[in-house]
């Protein structure tokens, strides 16, 4: 039972009753000695006219089995004063002799794995046979996970702490930082809500929201994100997907609309890989030590560096095409027999934070900085004693070093991406930095 309050599971003296009558565990000295005595009690009766059957001797066993788990069950009802945390306590100290009787069973199969079998442990298979397999982590399908040798303890340490996350700070530092980042230019937070594009063209501001969505017509075509294409041409098969708005007010005030591909329509093969629909962002241990070393070096200075349009600056890797039928508001710009090739990965593909992260990273490597193998979202680099560093959350990019290297930094970047400096450290992704 899952305690919302402790946020821990408890188990309750109904599920350990159970557990009990279901799976009942056998205990090696009483088999033994109950061999025995059957042992004995044949070799006593041998000169008996009637000796006892197989399924006499069967149905006193069960009798005798039945006994004892009503024993267990008036034992269990007398102890009212037993609370649930005491229960949950036993059975967690007989799952530990059960682990250790697994070890000592996966030792003695060294023979069968000398003779060439394939051994499991214990461990690794489940109750009723399956074999399981651990979760694979996002920081190793990027390939980033650190070597084990040459590791410090500084290092371990480190990385123990990334493992240990939804810990009580980080929750209670989630919950402290909502809201952190509104700011004004709104009356009331619902206008804070997001909109599709027909509830967008009924309310007041409609007009404002035409011009939006003239802006980001224009911002795919800067980057070229889309080729008309005529119905007739698109091979026979070819599913053509559709998109939708999301159109929003900033806590700023401005607004702002987003063209977005219905991502649930891809189909796995045509559109999309299974490797390709993740990516990472640095981890908030990092940025913790980030800001502890702004804090420790009086010469340092933290920025953030924004990619805009970030997905439209994506590539596609996997050689997919997709075509999209001509979004909301756009009708005027084609003719009704035409749809969209995509040559990028827009927002809402399943690829599109993908494929702009494994941009970001070559881009970043391309200009001889390094990726930390303990967080592939911090790069750096050391130059004449002095170290500069960048953590990027899909996007927003943190950098923090000497004035000179910050610079040198931001130019590596805005020759990769087209950006928008947004000056000195005040808020990074909706929180806010005094």
């Amino acid at each position: 039972m899952y305690n919302p309050e402790t946020r821990k599971t408890v188990t309750t003296r109904d599920v350990i009753w159970m557990k009990r009558m279901m799976y009942e565990k056998k205990a090696h000295g009483k088999e033994s000695s109950s061999e025995e005595e059957n042992e004995n009690r044949d070799s006593d009766t041998e000169e008996e006219e009637d000796p006892p059957t197989n399924l006499t001797r069967r149905r006193r066993t069960k009798r005798v089995r039945f006994a004892e788990h009503l024993e267990e069950i008036a034992h269990e009802s007398d102890r009212d004063d037993e609370t649930v945390e005491e229960a949950a306590e036993e059975d967690t100290n007989e799952t530990e002799h059960n682990e250790e009787e697994a070890i000592e069973e996966s030792t003695n199969t060294s023979d069968t794995r000398a003779r060439g079998r394939a051994s499991i442990p214990p461990a690794s298979r489940s109750r009723a046979g399956r074999t399981l397999k651990p979760t694979e982590r996002l920081i190793e399908q990027m390939q980033a996970r650190a070597e084990v040798s040459g590791i410090t303890a500084a290092d371990l340490q480190y990385m123990q702490q990334m493992m240990d996350h939804l810990n009580e700070d980080d929750v209670q530092a989630d919950v402290m930082g909502v809201g952190a980042g509104v700011g004004g230019g709104f009356t009331n937070t619902t206008e804070l809500h997001v909109l599709n594009y027909k509830q967008a063209m009924e309310s007041e501001d409609r007009e404002e929201w035409k011009k939006e969505v003239k802006n980001e017509k224009n911002r795919f075509d800067t980057y070229n994100a889309l080729t008309p294409v005529k119905r007739n041409e698109v091979p026979n098969g070819t599913k053509i997907m559709s998109s939708t708005w999301a159109m929003k007010r900033k806590s700023n005030g401005k607004l702002r609309g987003k063209l977005n591909l219905r991502g649930f329509e891809q189909r796995y093969g045509e559109h999309i890989v299974s490797t390709s629909i993740s990516s990472p962002v640095t981890n908030a241990t990092t940025v913790r030590i980030a800001l502890t070393m702004l804090a420790l070096c009086p010469g340092w200075i933290a920025v953030i560096e924004d990619v805009e349009g970030a997905f439209l600056q994506g590539e596609f890797t996997d050689g997919e095409e997709i075509y999209i039928e001509v979004p909301q508001g756009w009708e005027e710009y084609y003719d009704d027999d035409t749809v969209l090739l995509l040559n990028v990965p827009i927002y809402g593909t399943k690829q599109g934070a993908s494929c702009f992260y494994k941009k970001l990273v070559k881009t970043v490597k391309g200009k001889m900085y390094q990726r930390s193998p303990a967080d592939p979202c911090l790069y750096y680099r050391w130059k004449e004693g002095r170290l500069v560093m960048m953590l990027s959350w899909i996007d927003d990019n943190l950098i923090m070093g000497y004035p000179e290297d910050v610079d040198q930094f931001r130019k590596d970047i805005e020759a990769g991406f087209k950006c928008k400096f947004e000056g000195p450290l005040k808020n990074m992704s909706a929180a806010k930095s005094t």
